[in-house]
C-alpha cells in the first residue's frame, strides 16, 4: 500500500477521507472507499468532544457515558498515530459490516436503510 497523502472531501461533505497515494490515476478517480477511510487523532478527539458537548446538556442522564467518553478521549490522546489508524480502521470496517448485515437482514434496499440512519440523527 502507498503512503497516505491525498485528502478529499467525502460526498456527504462532513467527512474528509485520506486516500492512499498509489500512483494509479484510475484508483484516484474512486473517491470513496470505506476500506481506505482513516481518521486522524484530531478528528477522533473532535468526535469525542462533540458527543461530550451533546451529553453535557443532560449530565444526569448521561453520567456514565460522559465518564466513558472521557476515558476514550484520553486514550486517543495517549495512543500513537499508527495504533490509532490500525484500531479505528478495524472499528470502521466492523461498523460497515454491521450496517450491511442489518440492511440485508431487513430485506430493505441499502439506500432506504441509510436514509433511516441519517434521519435518526
Amino acid at each position: 500500500m502507498g503512503t497516505w497523502t491525498e485528502r478529499v472531501q467525502a460526498p456527504d461533505s462532513r467527512k474528509i477521507l485520506i486516500l492512499p497515494d498509489i500512483g494509479d490515476a484510475v484508483a484516484k478517480k474512486t473517491r470513496f472507499d470505506p476500506d481506505s477511510l482513516v481518521l486522524t487523532k484530531p478528528e477522533i478527539v473532535g468526535f469525542c468532544d462533540r458527543v461530550l458537548k451533546k451529553w453535557s446538556k443532560n449530565p444526569t442522564k448521561y453520567a456514565n457515558g460522559i465518564v466513558a467518553m472521557n476515558a476514550v478521549r484520553t486514550s486517543v490522546l495517549w495512543t500513537d498515530d499508527a495504533s490509532l489508524k490500525m484500531i479505528w480502521s478495524e472499528i470502521l470496517a466492523w461498523t460497515f459490516e454491521l450496517l450491511y448485515e442489518n440492511a440485508m437482514a431487513q430485506d430493505v434496499p441499502w439506500a432506504d436503510t441509510m436514509k433511516k440512519i441519517r434521519a435518526a440523527k
